[in-house]
C-alpha cells in the first residue's frame, strides 16, 4: 500500500477530462503560447513510514497494536513481534494460514492538512492497497477499496482539518 494527498491547481486529474485536451484544439494552441505553463501546479503529501497497525488473534480473540512500515505488508510485522516464524522458506509456506480470516487489519496514522487554495483538487491517493478495505478520514467512512490491481483516488476537498486529520485503513479479509 502506497499512501499519498495530492493537492492539485486542477480540479480533476488531468486523465479524467483527457478527452477535452485531445479533442479541443483550441486548448492545445492556447498551450503552445509563448510562456505558457505546460505543468499544472501539484504538491504532494507522501504519508509512507510508520503507521498503528491493530489486529485480532485468530484463535486467542486477543487485540494486538502494533507498528508497520508503509508499504509493506501484514506478514512483516508478525515476524518482527514473534508472532509467526519466518514464512518466506518453501517449507513455511502455511506459517499465516490461521491469519487468512482475520477481518480486522487496521492502519492508523494522522497528519497534518496542506494548503489548499479554493478551486483546488484534493485527492488520497491509494496503489497497492489489499483487496478489500474500508477507508476512514477523521472517523467518516470515505471510501470502499474492492480492487489491488488499481490506483485508488478519493476526493477529500471539505473532508480535511489544518491539523491532526486520522486516517484509518481497515483491510478485510477476501475469504
Amino acid at each position: 500500500m502506497l499512501v499519498a494527498l495530492s493537492v492539485s491547481a486542477q480540479n480533476k486529474p488531468f486523465l479524467e477530462d483527457l478527452s477535452y485536451y485531445v479533442e479541443n484544439l483550441e486548448v492545445f494552441e492556447l498551450n503552445q503560447e509563448e510562456g505558457r505553463a505546460y505543468h499544472i501546479p501539484e504538491k504532494s503529501l507522501l504519508l509512507n513510514g510508520t503507521w498503528k497497525f491493530d489486529f485480532t488473534m485468530p484463535k486467542t480473540g486477543e487485540h494486538k497494536s502494533l507498528t508497520s512500515v508503509v508499504p509493506g505488508n501484514v506478514e512483516i510485522p508478525l515476524m518482527e513481534n514473534g508472532i509467526i516464524g519466518d514464512c518466506m522458506p518453501a517449507d513455511t509456506i502455511h506459517a499465516t494460514t490461521a491469519f487468512d480470516y482475520v477481518d480486522d487489519w487496521t492502519y492508523t496514522r494522522t497528519f497534518d492538512a496542506p494548503e489548499v487554495q479554493d478551486g483546488w483538487s484534493c485527492n488520497l491517493v491509494f496503489e497497492g492497497i489489499d483487496t478489500i478495505a474500508d477507508i476512514y478520514l477523521n472517523g467518516d467512512k470515505i471510501y470502499e477499496a474492492l480492487s489491488m490491481q488499481m490506483a485508488h483516488r478519493i476526493d477529500v476537498r471539505g473532508k480535511l482539518k489544518d491539523k491532526d486529520n486520522e486516517l484509518k485503513v481497515v483491510i478485510r479479509s477476501a475469504i
